[in-house]
C-alpha cells in the first residue's frame, strides 16, 4: 500500500508539469471544503455570494464525492468532480482558489501550481493550537523527510497567499499557525457569518421542534480520523437521566459530531431507546444547526466564536480538559478565562446550567459581550463582500 502511494505521487509529476503549459485566468475562481466531501463553511457562503453578485467571475465548486456532486447538480450549482477532465481543466485554468483546509486535501493538488493565488478561509477560529503552532506539526516541520518531500514534490507544499481572520487577536494566531507574513492575514470577518447574521432575528421558524427547547451539543474532534467518539462513556453520561430531564423540560438534545468522527456502536444503540436525544448527520451544515438551537453545549470547538457572533447562549463543558490537552491538542487560551460563566465539568453541572436557562437566565452578561467584542471586529453581513473586494484589489484583478 505504501509503495503504491509513492508510485502514485511520482506519477502526479505529469499533471504538475502540464499545469505550467495552461494559462491562468484570474476571473476563474474555484472553491472547495472538507476534502471535497462537504458543501459548507466559509467556502460555501463565499461561493454563493460570488455566484449572486459577481457575474464577471466564473466560479466552480470542486468535489470528490459522487453523492455530493449529484446533490449540487440538483441545486443547479456549477460543480465539478476533482478528477474529471473538466474538473482538471478548470483547476489548472483557475487564477484564484478558496479552501477550508488545504489545497492538497480540498482539490487535486498536482494540477495547481505556484502561479495560482491561494486563499485560506479556514473552517473556524481556533481555541486549540493548529498548524505550525501544534507540537505535532512543529516536529514534522523540522523533519528531514518533510524537507525532501517538498523539494521533490512541490505540489504537496501548502502555501497561502492570503488568510482571513475575524479579529486582530486571531490574526496573530494565524500568522504563526500558517507561517505567513502578518500583512497576508487580513481581518474581514467570516463569510459564513453573513448567513448567521441574516437569520439571527428569524430563528424561530427554523426551529427543529417548535415550542420546545432545542439543545445542541457540539464536541470537538479527538483521537484519530474515523475513530469513535467516546466522551459520553468516559464522562459518565446517563442516558436515562438525560432523557428524564429532557422530558420534564420539553426539550431535545441534538448531537453534532465533528465530520471526521462517529458515534460508538453502544451510544448509537442507546439513542434508539431515547427519542429526545438525536444525532445529526455528520455532513449537516453546522450553521443551520446553530440557527435551529436555543442553547449550545460545547468544549474546545471553534463553535465558541460562532456562538459569540450570533449572541447565542452556551455552556462550556470540558469534561476531559486535562487529558485533552495532554493527549490531543494544546490550547491558545487559559480555558476558564473564555467562559462568561462558570464552566461545567460534569453532566450534573450541565443540567444545572440548563435549568437556569429554562427559567429565564439568557446567559448574555457583560463578560459575554466583552468576549464578543474581543474576537469579532465586525458584527454584520458584509464579510463575503470584504473578502471579494480584498482579493480583487490585492491581486490586481480588473
Amino acid at each position: 500500500m505504501v509503495i503504491l502511494k509513492k508510485i502514485s505521487i511520482i506519477f502526479q509529476w505529469f499533471p504538475y508539469l502540464l499545469s505550467f503549459l495552461i494559462p491562468k485566468n484570474n476571473k476563474v475562481w474555484i472553491f472547495g471544503a472538507w476534502g471535497g466531501k462537504g458543501f459548507s463553511d466559509n467556502s460555501k457562503f463565499l461561493f454563493l455570494h460570488v455566484l449572486k453578485n459577481k457575474n464577471d467571475i466564473k466560479a466552480y465548486w470542486i468535489v470528490k464525492d459522487d453523492a455530493l456532486f449529484k446533490e449540487l447538480i440538483n441545486l443547479n450549482l456549477p460543480v465539478l468532480k476533482a478528477t474529471s477532465l473538466k474538473g482538471l481543466w478548470y483547476q489548472a485554468r483557475a487564477g484564484v482558489l478558496f479552501y477550508s483546509h488545504s489545497v492538497q486535501w480540498d482539490f487535486f493538488a498536482p494540477i495547481i501550481n505556484f502561479r495560482v493565488k491561494r486563499i485560506q478561509l479556514w473552517h473556524g477560529l481556533p481555541i486549540k493550537k493548529i498548524g505550525y503552532d501544534s507540537s505535532v506539526e512543529q516536529a514534522q516541520r523540522r523533519s528531514f523527510k518533510r524537507l525532501v518531500t517538498y523539494l521533490f514534490f512541490p505540489f504537496l507544499y501548502d502555501r497561502h497567499d492570503l488568510v482571513i481572520s475575524c479579529s486582530d487577536y486571531h490574526k496573530d494566531i494565524f500568522t504563526s499557525a500558517f507561517d505567513v507574513d502578518a500583512n497576508d492575514v487580513v481581518v474581514t470577518g467570516y463569510p459564513r457569518y453573513d448567513f448567521l447574521f441574516g437569520q439571527v432575528n428569524n430563528s424561530v421558524k427554523h426551529k427543529k421542534i417548535i415550542n420546545s427547547c432545542n439543545i445542541l451539543y457540539l464536541p470537538t474532534f479527538r483521537g484519530d480520523v474515523g475513530s469513535d467518539f467516546r466522551v459520553f462513556k468516559e464522562s459518565g453520561m446517563d442516558y436515562s437521566r438525560m432523557s428524564d430531564f429532557l422530558s420534564e423540560n420539553n426539550a431535545y438534545f441534538w448531537i453534532k459530531l465533528h465530520p471526521v468522527q462517529k458515534l460508538s456502536f453502544d451510544d448509537s444503540e442507546m439513542l434508539k431507546k431515547h427519542p429526545r436525544i438525536k444525532l445529526l448527520e455528520p455532513t449537516a451544515d453546522v450553521m443551520e444547526s446553530l440557527i435551529q438551537c436555543d442553547i449550545a453545549v460545547i468544549d474546545y470547538s471553534s463553535i465558541y466564536f460562532d456562538l459569540l457572533f450570533q449572541e447565542k447562549p452556551f455552556i462550556m463543558a470540558p469534561f476531559d480538559l486535562d487529558s485533552y490537552m495532554k493527549n490531543d491538542r494544546e490550547l491558545y487560551f487559559d480555558y476558564t478565562s473564555l467562559s462568561p460563566r462558570p464552566i461545567a465539568r460534569s453532566w450534573s453541572s450541565v443540567y444545572e446550567h440548563l435549568s437556569l436557562f429554562m427559567n429565564g437566565d439568557n446567559f448574555i452578561n457583560s463578560t459575554y459581550l466583552e468576549k464578543q467584542k474581543q474576537f469579532h471586529k465586525y458584527i454584520d453581513n458584509q464579510s463575503s463582500k470584504r473578502v471579494v473586494d480584498l482579493v480583487l484589489s490585492k491581486f490586481n484583478i480588473i
